[in-house]
């Protein structure tokens, strides 16, 4: 017996690196943005305003807690989420957290006192947007982002861009804004811009992995009706 509770406080301790890993807000951010595509500490750096130091050792945390992994190209080292159950593990916390937790339900309701206006649609709302009328999917993240990893068929303008290069977007079609998921201001932030410019738009309440798995999800399900 002595032995199972031995074996079972260190299967705890093992669990608890991962909960350590994700205690941190920081880090949490740093996962986010690697869910959509492997990224360099500089990168990193730029996109989450945190010193490279720091960024390198949250990465060291995770690493430990085996949540990332790195590949070295010529000068550069390239963190990515280690699998597909840890970017899935990761969206269960943030559902849980969604359902969950109560501060996060008054943030959001407030914020969207605030954004009324403001309409989001689904990866489904979306899919059938892009098959049936002019629809410009536009890519608010910074440029390395979205070098990395996009959604087929998007273009790209980062947000700070976007009054520059506002004449680059029709206004015979509408506009889909996305960047980093729900809670990234980025494409509301363009959306409110682009309707003061009198664009119809809206923001894609996802990202490239909500995309992604909605895309998987039906086409797994078309070659089932196909069998």
């Amino acid at each position: 017996m002595q032995d199972l509770k031995t074996w079972s406080n260190e299967i705890s301790q093992v669990y608890g690196l991962l909960g350590k890993a994700l205690a941190n807000p920081k880090r949490v951010l740093i996962l986010e943005i690697l869910t959509q595509g492997e990224s360099t500490v500089d990168s990193l750096s730029r996109t989450t305003n945190i010193s490279v130091a720091s960024v390198s050792q949250h990465l060291q945390v995770l690493a430990q807690a085996q949540l990332v992994d790195k590949r070295r190209e010529k000068n550069y080292f390239y963190y990515s989420i280690a699998d597909k159950d840890t970017t899935e593990l990761f969206f269960t916390l943030q559902r849980i957290a969604n359902k969950r937790v109560k501060e996060i339900k008054e943030i959001e309701k407030s914020f969207l006192a605030n954004d009324s206006q403001i309409e989001a649609i689904s990866a489904s709302e979306l899919d059938q947007r892009l098959k049936e009328e002019p629809t410009i999917l536009l890519d608010v993240r910074p440029t390395n982002e979205y070098e990395e990893e996009h959604i087929p068929g998007a273009i790209s303008i980062p947000l700070a861009q976007l009054e520059e290069k506002l004449t680059l977007l029709p206004k015979t079609a509408s506009v889909v804004a996305y960047c980093r998921g729900n809670y990234c201001l980025m494409s509301q932030e363009a959306v409110d811009f682009l309707k003061k410019k009198g664009y119809q738009a809206t923001t894609f309440a996802g990202n490239v992995f909500t995309w992604k798995t909605y895309w998987n999800t039906n086409e797994k399900e078309g070659n089932q009706d196909e069998n």
